[in-house]
């Protein structure tokens, strides 16, 4: 049988069509493993994550404003 030819099973007076079957997926193994590279890893993290800055996180000394009114 040709690749991708569907194949006719007979049930009793009427001929069904099935869709060709796929391959079985295999998984890689031996030394195809062996040659992936494993993923990249940061050495240390970005430098906006480590520093602190007081200025930023600071909290204000303005009152806070709710619907335009003061607290």
């Amino acid at each position: 049988m040709r690749k991708n030819q569907t194949k006719q099973i007979y049930t009793e007076n009427t001929a069904v069509r099935t869709p060709p079957t796929l391959p079985p997926i295999t998984l890689w193994s031996g030394p195809h493993r062996a040659m992936q590279r494993p993923p990249l890893r940061v050495r240390e993290p970005p430098s906006s994550i480590t520093k602190y800055d007081p200025d930023r996180h600071r909290i204000s000394n303005r009152p806070c404003q709710t619907n335009g009114k003061h607290k």
